[in-house]
């Protein structure tokens, strides 16, 4: 009886031509490929990829395992590569258009140039062009700052966070601390994320004061730290 359903396991086996076997011999040596010739309970011949042959005795076997179908395995792995990440080590660089509303409602365009130091931090320079109202009155500047990114997942879909510290040179002469915190999701090389920034800012208003007689205006600058919401639009290179 035992003999019999050995035999039916070889001829299951055998007819499941298209997956690789895995012979596993009692002396611990695995043998893989396909099963090309069985002499009931007596022996069994495999065959390898390099065209190699090999017979087994029956009392020789430990078990039989049906190994992945080799062309399930290269799909899988096309798979996974096509859904990885391009970032590689080395330069990256961001373009980013940012509409941002709050203390100030606006715009800026910027970019930033640094390292990629593996398949998740960067590290780079930015720079760009804010034109927003503050108050009633016109603010223009130019950010400098240092960009940190980290991306979460090592695929073409993925969440990342970013923080940016540096200066602010304003037009008016408010120059002082530009920085921002924001969180968003990376697809392929295009990224949206959202987040809160802050940098300073120069309104004035108008005051009166009596003299001689009459009253004169007099324009009186103070400077300001604005915070806003912001929106960013990212493509990288």
């Amino acid at each position: 009886m035992k003999k019999l359903l050995f035999f039916l396991l070889f001829v299951s086996f055998h007819l499941t031509t298209f997956a690789k076997k895995e012979v596993y011999l009692k002396n611990g040596n695995m043998i893989k490929g396909e099963i090309v010739e069985i002499v009931p309970n007596q022996t069994i011949k495999v065959e390898t990829n390099d065209g190699s042959q090999f017979v087994c005795k029956y009392d020789e076997i430990e078990k039989i395992v049906c190994g992945k179908n080799e062309e399930t395995h290269k799909q899988k792995e096309k798979s996974n590569k096509d859904n990885s990440s391009h970032i590689k080590k080395g330069y990256r660089g961001f373009v980013t258009f940012e509409p941002l509303v709050g203390n100030m409602i606006g715009a800026a365009i910027t970019t930033s140039h640094g390292f990629q130091f593996n398949k998740k931090l960067y590290l780079g320079l930015g720079t760009g062009f804010r034109y927003a109202e503050d108050y009633g009155s016109d603010h223009m500047a130019i950010p400098l700052y240092v960009d940190f990114r980290y991306d979460l997942l090592n695929y073409k879909i993925s969440p990342f966070m970013t923080t940016r510290v540096g200066a602010c040179v304003a037009n008016e002469g408010a120059n002082g601390f530009y920085g921002s915190y924001d969180l968003g999701c990376r697809f392929k090389r295009f990224s949206v994320s959202t987040g809160i920034e802050t940098c300073r800012g120069t309104d004035n208003y108008v005051t009166y004061r009596y003299y001689f007689d009459e009253f004169r205006s007099y324009d009186v600058d103070f400077e300001y730290q604005a915070y806003n919401f912001v929106l960013r639009l990212s493509f990288e290179f």
